[in-house]
C-alpha cells in the first residue's frame, strides 16, 4: 500500500470510497474543488491501481481541519487510517498548530483511532449527523501539533509512517 498526495483527478475514486465507507457526503465536483483550493491538501492510499482510503483536509489561517477520512470496508482495520492521519498531521505541522475534525459520537472505531493518535475532545455539536432514525451528535476533536514540551511526532509513531529524517 502506498500513499500519495491527492489530485483533482482522484475525485471520482474518492466518491466511491466514501460511498462504500459511510454513504455519499461530498460530490466529485465538491471534492475536486476542495483538493484544488489553495487551502486544500490530502492523501490517498493506493493498492496498485486501486484506491483504498483517503484523507482530505483544509487549512484556515493557523489551523487545519480534516474534512473526510474514509476507508473502503474491505481495507479497514489495516492501519490505513492511522497512516493517513500521520501523513496529514506531518504536512499540517509545517504551517499550522492545531488539527481539528468532527466525528459521529456513535463511530466507536473512529473515536478509538483518533484517541490513539493523540486527539482530545474539544466540543460537541448536537444532532449534527442525519441518521435514518433521527440524528447523531458530532464530537469535535483537536490535535495540538506543536505543543511545547511534546515530542514532535511521538503521538504518531508506530502507525505506519515515521517522521522524516532529521525531525524531532
Amino acid at each position: 500500500m502506498t500513499l500519495r498526495q491527492l489530485l483533482t483527478t482522484d475525485a471520482v475514486s474518492l466518491c466511491k470510497i466514501q460511498d462504500a465507507a459511510f454513504g455519499s457526503a461530498w460530490s466529485a465536483a465538491d471534492l475536486a474543488a476542495l483538493i484544488d483550493a489553495p487551502s486544500g491538501f490530502g492523501f490517498i492510499a493506493m493498492a496498485g491501481d486501486d484506491a483504498a482510503a483517503f484523507i482530505l483536509c483544509r487549512q484556515i489561517i493557523d489551523e487545519a481541519e480534516i474534512l473526510v477520512l474514509a476507508t473502503r470496508p474491505e481495507s479497514q482495520r489495516k492501519g490505513l487510517g492511522a497512516r493517513l492521519l500521520t501523513a496529514a498531521a506531518n504536512q499540517a505541522r509545517q504551517s499550522v498548530h492545531t488539527l481539528f475534525l468532527e466525528v459521529a459520537a456513535d463511530n466507536a472505531p473512529a473515536l478509538s483511532l483518533y484517541a490513539k493518535t493523540g486527539f482530545v475532545v474539544a466540543g460537541r455539536r448536537e444532532k449534527y449527523y442525519t441518521r435514518p432514525n433521527g440524528a447523531e451528535d458530532a464530537i469535535v476533536l483537536r490535535l495540538d501539533l506543536n505543543r511545547p514540551g511534546a515530542p514532535a511526532y511521538g503521538h504518531l509513531r508506530g502507525h505506519g509512517l515515521e517522521p522524516p529524517v532529521g525531525s524531532n
